[in-house]
């Protein structure tokens, strides 16, 4: 079975070496063919995200197991390997990984988790109708999360190795 629209949101960053390239083998997979991905990762040029996480880590307080981020260069890599075509790339977060730093209380916690939603909600909104905004430079290359899309093509050439059998499956253009 293959689908129209792929979206993977904080996934790929806890896999590491040929698992990570595995699991976008498996979404160009079950992407039909001109189907769209749409994948979110933590940002490696974010320094507050990796100071953050460094400190929460050595008090054995991080809550999200292993976790190694993206840079733009790596996404980029990673989609394009698995026959994926780059449609638009952005980022969000940078501002709110500020406030991130500064311990809160709950009712500001459930605001924060409230306001962090709505700007995802607006930023897919307007990335994937592709809309010309005006990006923030700063949240771009900096924000807490990348956001990428892409179209799978035809790839008759290279056969997908899948994430969950270790097998290839080289029907996947039918």
């Amino acid at each position: 079975m293959n689908f129209d629209c792929v979206w993977n949101n904080g996934v790929n960053e806890h896999f590491l070496g040929n698992d990570r390239q595995l699991v976008f083998n498996e979404m160009a997979r079950v992407c039909k063919i001109g189907g769209y991905l749409l994948i979110t990762v933590p940002n490696s040029l974010n320094p507050l995200y990796r100071i953050k996480k460094k400190f929460l880590e050595l008090r054995k307080k991080w809550p999200f197991g292993f976790e190694q981020p993206f840079s733009h260069e790596e996404l980029k890599l990673r989609m394009r390997k698995a026959g994926i075509e780059i449609l638009n790339k952005d980022g969000y977060g940078f501002l709110d990984s500020i406030f991130a730093m500064v311990p809160r209380k709950k009712v500001r916690r459930s605001i924060n988790y409230r306001l962090k939603r709505l700007e995802l909600l607006l930023s897919l909104i307007l990335f994937l109708r592709n809309i010309n905004y005006k990006k923030a430079f700063y949240n771009t290359y900096f924000g807490f999360i990348i956001l990428q899309s892409g179209k799978r093509m035809i790839r008759s050439s290279i056969i997908f190795g899948s994430c969950f059998t270790g097998k290839s499956n080289s029907s996947d253009d039918t």
